[in-house]
């Protein structure tokens, strides 16, 4: 499967990765019917972040390496799901894995 994920914001604002998960996650999507395989997945927010947030746009390409090596599915076929929002901001030159978390802790 090539697919991409982009993901854009504004040139006043940023991305903040909400949710990222690559597996097999629903039917419809790779598979029509579950043969014991639905609903295996990863969290790979924390690779996202590091690829996307903190930037005004961002593109991946799958399969991803970093996500396929968290092999959730075996050697089954997987697709990426994620979430996404833009925050106004300034785009940042550094990759910080927890920018995400840290904005959503002063939303909250």
């Amino acid at each position: 499967m090539n697919e991409v994920f982009r993901a854009r914001c504004a040139h006043d604002e940023v991305i903040v990765m909400k949710s990222a998960f690559y597996g097999r996650m629903q039917l419809n999507r790779c598979i029509t019917v579950d043969m014991g395989y639905l609903g295996c997945s990863s969290d790979v927010l924390d690779l996202a972040d590091q690829r996307c947030s903190g930037r005004r746009e961002c593109e991946l390409r799958m399969p991803y390496p970093a996500f396929e090596a968290t092999r959730p599915c075996y050697d089954l076929q997987s697709y990426f799901k994620a979430d996404y929002y833009c925050l106004k901001g300034k785009p940042t030159l550094s990759r910080s894995r927890d920018i995400s978390r840290s904005v959503k802790d002063l939303i909250s």
